[in-house]
C-alpha cells in the first residue's frame, strides 16, 4: 500500500528541472489534448489517480473538466465533455518481458 499525506489536487513537478525552464508553446498545446494516467494508489481508505501530473480522488473533477468516475487496479474511468472513457496504466517493462518469455 502507498500512503501519502496531501489531500486534493497536487501538481507534481520535476525537482531536477531548472527554475527558469518553461515548456515550449507547441508542446503545451499538444499535451493539453492528451491524457496520460501515470499512477494509481489504492488503500483501505481511499483511491487516487494521477492524470497529466494532477492527483485526484474518485468522484473529484480535475484539470477543469475531467471527472474521475471509477478507479480500478489498472485503469480509471473518466468523464470529459459528456463522454465516458477509460485510461489504462501501461505495464512495466519487467511485466512485458515476463509475458513475452511465456
Amino acid at each position: 500500500m502507498i500512503h501519502f499525506s496531501p489531500v486534493g489536487q497536487t501538481e507534481l513537478k520535476d525537482p531536477t528541472r531548472p527554475a527558469s525552464y518553461s515548456v515550449p508553446k507547441q508542446i503545451k498545446q499538444r499535451a493539453s489534448n492528451t491524457l496520460h494516467l501515470s499512477s494509481i494508489w489504492i488503500s483501505d481508505n481511499s483511491k487516487r489517480v494521477t492524470i497529466n501530473g494532477i492527483t485526484g480522488n474518485q468522484g473529484e473533477v480535475i484539470l477543469s473538466n475531467i471527472k474521475i468516475v471509477k478507479i480500478l487496479n489498472d485503469s480509471v474511468v473518466i468523464r470529459q465533455k459528456g463522454k465516458t472513457r477509460k485510461l489504462y496504466l501501461l505495464p512495466s517493462a519487467s511485466t512485458l518481458r515476463k509475458t513475452a518469455l511465456k
